[in-house]
């Protein structure tokens, strides 16, 4: 039997200093997009959803929140990954929390480990079943496999 995948991971972007960003890339098409990138002081304010020293990148943000919305009932979601604005109640969380509440559903959320317990204890009562610790590079390659099946 086989499972249909959808949703997007957030590679990593490189710069001269370390990572400079994460781009979004769509499970199902391969499109990559800007997702967030590093705070700079050429950004100013300007209203911007904030993450840390990053900021979301506002159409990277939008086609995120609609892979979410667009995302089928029998998919295995894959979400990458579900960080500190999502703790807050932002950035992707107002379209997975339903996700997450609907028992029917299954997701795969990929959080880095120093905010397991937090994100644990944010869907505590929805349908989580069990959390898998996986080298960040492991679960990508498994994905990225499956996807070109």
């Amino acid at each position: 039997m086989q499972i249909p995948v959808s949703g997007y991971l957030s590679p990593s972007v490189n710069g001269a200093d370390g990572i400079a960003g994460y781009d979004l890339e769509v499970i199902e098409t391969g499109e990559v997009m800007s997702f967030l990138k590093r705070q700079s002081a050429d950004d100013g304010d300007r209203g911007v959803s904030k993450v840390g020293s990053f900021r979301f990148i506002p159409e990277g943000l939008a086609r995120a929140r609609e892979i979410l919305k667009r995302s089928a009932a029998e998919d295995c979601l894959v979400v990458d990954e579900v960080g500190p604005a999502e703790l807050q109640g932002r950035g992707v969380w107002p379209e997975l929390a339903p996700i997450l509440a609907d028992p029917c559903r299954f997701a795969l959320l990929v959080v880095r480990e120093s905010l397991a317990g937090d994100v644990l204890e944010r869907v505590k009562g929805m349908n989580v079943v069990e959390v898998l610790r996986f080298d960040e590079a492991d679960l990508v390659g498994r994905v990225l496999k499956e996807r070109s099946r």
